[in-house]
């Protein structure tokens, strides 16, 4: 008998360790991810109950701001451009959590107990709170000639600041409004989001940060910077004025676009985007050098920008190149394997344009 209850004893004491370790493990190492969790809607009410600090262009265009409401909740979020600046400011739903800028410094953007500054403070019955600002490099009247530039159009603009880096404008297009995901009506909310999602134009997708494509003859740019950097001599060459070449091993052609021809120095080709010569130049360089250039203007690597799903620029290993000469051929001008994003392309210009040195 006394041999169960010692085992009952020591069988009741591991369970009240494990449940002081789980409990220890929600309140205090998930707390913060659990409170930040889209979806929580105690957090989502704390907040609206507050104002959220605004979020302003360069110029003081405001972006993003709190108002007072008439319903459950103290404040509603608005957007007064909504659309324009979509992709940039992101949403702050009950349902759906934050996004874009209002994800990125959401800490900076909640409510926050202001400081005791008095005694008349310590003894206060109300408690105060105060919101910061975040300000932007937008700039509203570049944001909004991209958007009047892009028109209809599907697609991305990315203006950017050579010397400091800082972002002018970044608009995608199509997009979508984040006024009808910050509504305190939860049924509109949900219903606004099913439509967004199950739009086959994907209005939620920023075109210039999140999605990659070839980037086609832009890429020259950094080609021609491939030149200099690992096969000067290359730069002197004269190409003959072609419409095609054959593609070594096999009996394939790359063609100019419509089936023009060129050819000359260096910087005829550039001018004209030679693809039968640049093609012909990436074989040179070889894949290694085209490699090593690629990374350099930030190929392969996540571009620091603070809002979160920004995706990577993609050049293929050079050793996967071993048995593809053609698809170095294509790489060199922006095909076969390469992808890269708008903002992505925006940087190596800028790069160009800041002599050769890429801002962070």
């Amino acid at each position: 008998m006394d041999k169960r209850i010692r085992r009952l004893g020591i069988f009741l004491i591991i369970l009240f360790v494990v449940l002081f370790l789980q409990l220890n493990n929600i309140q205090v190492l998930q707390a913060s991810s659990l409170n930040n969790k889209p979806g929580n809607v105690l957090t989502a009410s704390s907040t609206n109950n507050e104002p959220r600090g605004q979020i302003v262009s360069r110029n003081g265009t405001v972006l993003a701001k709190s108002i007072p409401a008439s319903d459950q909740y103290n404040y509603l979020r608005v957007y007064p451009d909504g659309p324009l600046y979509a992709d940039v400011t992101g949403f702050d739903s009950l349902i759906y959590g934050t996004s874009g800028i209002e994800s990125s410094y959401n800490q900076y953007l909640v409510a926050q107990p202001n400081p005791i500054k008095s005694l008349s403070d310590i003894f206060s019955s109300q408690q105060k709170y105060v919101t910061d600002t975040v300000v932007l490099t937008i700039s509203a009247k570049l944001q909004a000639e991209a958007a009047k530039a892009l028109g209809s159009l599907e697609g991305a603009v990315v203006a950017i600041d050579p010397s400091t880096g800082a972002i002018l404008a970044m608009y995608s297009n199509p997009t979508y409004n984040p006024n009808l995901l910050a509504m305190h009506n939860a049924a509109k909310v949900e219903a606004a989001w099913h439509t967004y999602q199950t739009d086959p134009n994907q209005p939620m997708l920023d075109r210039a940060t999140s999605r990659a494509y070839p980037p086609g003859s832009t890429f020259k740019i950094v080609t021609t910077s491939a030149i200099f950097d690992h096969a000067p001599q290359i730069a002197s060459q004269t190409f003959p004025y072609q419409t095609q070449i054959t593609l070594p091993n096999t009996v394939n052609t790359l063609s100019n676009y419509a089936h023009e021809s060129c050819g000359g120095p260096l910087a005829v080709l550039l001018a004209v985007s030679c693809d039968t010569a640049y093609a012909q130049i990436g074989m040179q360089l070889g894949a290694q050098s085209l490699y090593n250039e690629a990374y350099s203007f930030g190929f392969n690597q996540v571009p620091p920008l603070d809002i979160p799903g920004v995706a990577a620029a993609q050049f293929p290993k050079a050793s996967s190149f071993a048995r593809n000469i053609p698809g170095l051929a294509y790489s060199a001008i922006g095909q076969e394997n390469v992808a890269a994003t708008a903002l992505q392309m925006a940087l190596v210009g800028a790069g160009i344009a800041n002599r050769g040195a890429r801002s962070r």
